[in-house]
């Protein structure tokens, strides 16, 4: 499969024709619905991140019975649709490492010696001016509730900013809990990005256990 030639017509041809040498085709159904984001211009832009793509295909695939072939297809498929993510912009590693452990995500230790700086940028894999624009595209993390004292009864996560960075490509402050029904509203009234997350910051005070603490 040409990657460059990708469009949501070849990919959804080349998903049915894979779905014709497998078994429990229902499975795959999440695998055309994210197809159908990606190529979709009104899908919000923090909806769709390389990993979802990796990990979508990794889960409708691994109890799945394809022939050899079918299998090289399949992950063809995958690569196109990340390549096509690539090409707009997204990352792997943009996140920090405070960010990872607000998420409560395992990194390596050694990255704590920064903790502000996107990991990527600190495996010298991506550049400030990308690692921000594919930010700016996600626009969004998650954190445990507790460290913002939201935790309530059925709530144990929170969705928090991925904030801006400063010109030595260390965020300019720490993650803060939003609302998405209000990050909606802002993005439909054309809002810009520097202005949308101080409107949907939901109010929150730190535990003292917060990683990283910036007053």
């Amino acid at each position: 499969m040409a990657t460059q030639l990708i469009n949501r017509k070849t990919a959804l041809t080349e998903l049915t024709r894979i779905l014709k040498k497998i078994d429990r085709r229902e499975a795959f159904h999440e695998v055309g619905t994210l197809i159908e984001k990606i190529f979709d211009p009104k899908t919000p832009t923090y909806e769709l991140d390389r990993f979802k793509v990796q990990i979508i295909f990794y889960e409708n695939g691994k109890h799945m019975l394809i022939p050899l072939d079918t299998k090289k297809a399949y992950e063809e498929l995958r690569q196109a649709l990340d390549e096509v993510l690539r090409l707009r912009g997204y990352r792997s590693n943009i996140l920090t490492y405070q960010e990872h452990c607000l998420l409560g995500s395992t990194q390596s230790e050694t990255f704590a010696r920064d903790p502000y700086k996107p990991i990527g940028i600190l495996r010298r894999e991506l550049g400030i001016e990308e690692t921000m624009l594919a930010r700016k595209l996600e626009l969004k993390g998650g954190a445990r509730a507790y460290f913002y004292g939201l935790k309530r009864e059925g709530i144990i996560g929170v969705t928090t900013s991925l904030e801006p960075l400063d010109t030595e490509g260390r965020t300019v402050r720490d993650p803060r809990p939003i609302s998405m029904e209000k990050l909606d509203e802002a993005l439909a009234k054309g809002i810009p990005l520097e202005q949308i997350f101080d409107l949907c910051v939901i109010p929150f005070v730190k535990d003292p256990e917060f990683p990283f603490r910036r007053e």
